[in-house]
């Protein structure tokens, strides 16, 4: 884990970094990467049921980006009624507090969570408040970790039946840091100032139908990123502050997916159980520094998974990808994985290859100003990996 004090936090996997990890909640890819990375405390761990965390690739299953390793969060969609409260307090200026309301009626349950979360900010010397004051506008203003603020509310809806479960649920976050400047010479009377606004908005539905030993899983999402940074001209003793007029000052990019996955599993026999999924992604850019303003790509998959058990030591996994994706040529992708017990200690042995598609930013980025020339390769093709690993345990 890394941390930055405007770009939160972020996370490398067998050495390897940014966009090589694929950050998954419930199955549906996390969007918004700044500089490659995903702020991981932008994502909301209030009402959490596991996280599952698989080092090496595995793009046969979730496509682009699974190269270093993949973590898929996977969200409380528990029936049970609940009520509670969390609260955490930090000397350095944290100020947390989120609560849960869960009801349960019959076979259905309405959950709605709450989150607030404030970071006043830290420099070298500062002096401890148990409650945040105004502060004279020195240079101590200038902090060398930027205050933050979060909110987070989500509403889910659980409905359980015989064969079929449907886990419905809308997410909303934002975000605002701010980055006080310090006083200007000669006379320090004036600064300039930043504010970063970050909204998230989550939509999915999760639908699950079983038939003997037989699983239909369907998983529709739309999410939403936006991220919007303005700069003003503060004067510090009248405090009045005017929007500065200058396109590397001012800047909204926005950021959209739609995805559609169907799974199909099925027992075929004792020793064989196989899974086919089939997926549609659909990913948009738009924004003044996004070339004409706007860019589209599009994804269709289709994947394969197949465990196959020759006796009770011995397990065999081959997986496989096939994708077209509409702005580069996207590889064919093959895994295979074996597993054998003997009893004392398991031998796995593992072949997989994986890849990397450039991003709507690597593509399309358009940044020129009189200190930028930042311009994205719209003919940048896939990136491929090979992983071989054998352990025991």
């Amino acid at each position: 884990m890394t941390q930055d004090n405007i770009l939160g936090s972020s996370i490398s996997l067998q050495g390897i970094s940014g966009q090589n990890v694929k950050i998954l909640i419930d199955d549906v890819p996390v969007i918004g990467r700044m500089n490659g990375n995903l702020d991981l405390s932008q994502i909301n761990l209030n009402n959490i049921e596991r996280i599952e965390i698989i080092e090496g690739p595995l793009s046969s299953i979730y496509g682009t980006d699974a190269l270093a390793g993949t973590i898929n969060i996977i969200t409380n969609k528990s029936n049970d009624s609940q009520r509670s409260i969390n609260t955490y307090f930090e000397t350095i200026g944290k100020y947390n507090i989120d609560f849960l309301l869960s009801n349960n009626i019959e076979n259905q349950n309405i959950t709605y969570q709450f989150g607030r979360n404030y970071f006043n900010g830290w420099i070298e010397g500062q002096e401890f408040n148990l409650i945040p004051t105004p502060q004279i506008a020195d240079k101590k203003r200038f902090k060398s970790w930027k205050p933050k603020e979060q909110y987070i509310n989500k509403i889910q809806h659980n409905l359980s039946q015989k064969n079929m479960t449907i886990y419905n649920y809308i997410d909303h976050f934002y975000e605002k840091i701010t980055n006080l400047g310090p006083p200007k010479a000669p006379y320090f009377e004036n600064a300039f100032d930043e504010y970063y606004h970050t909204n998230r908005i989550n939509i999915g539905s999760n639908i699950k139908q079983s038939v003997d030993d037989n699983e239909v899983k369907i998983l529709l999402a739309y999410n939403k990123y936006t991220r919007h940074k303005e700069r003003f001209y503060n004067d510090l003793t009248t405090l009045s502050t005017n929007l500065v007029k200058d396109n590397s000052s001012q800047d909204t990019s926005s950021f959209n997916l739609f995805l559609a996955k169907v799974l199909i599993s099925d027992e075929y026999k004792q020793n064989l159980q196989y899974q086919i999924g089939v997926e549609a992604q659909s990913e948009s850019a738009k924004g003044d520094r996004i070339a004409k303003n706007f860019q589209k790509q599009s994804d269709y998959a289709i994947f394969s998974i197949i465990e196959y058990n020759p006796n009770d030591k011995t397990t065999i996994r081959p997986s496989a990808r096939a994708i077209h994706n509409t702005n580069y040529n996207a590889p064919f992708i093959p895994s295979l994985n074996i597993l054998i017990d003997f009893n004392n200690y398991k031998l796995r042995f593992g072949a997989a290859k994986g890849f990397r598609a450039p991003s709507l930013k690597e593509l399309y980025l358009e940044f020129v100003d009189i200190n930028h020339n930042i311009v994205g390769n719209s003919k940048l093709s896939a990136e491929r990996s090979y992983n071989y690993h054998i352990n025991n345990s």
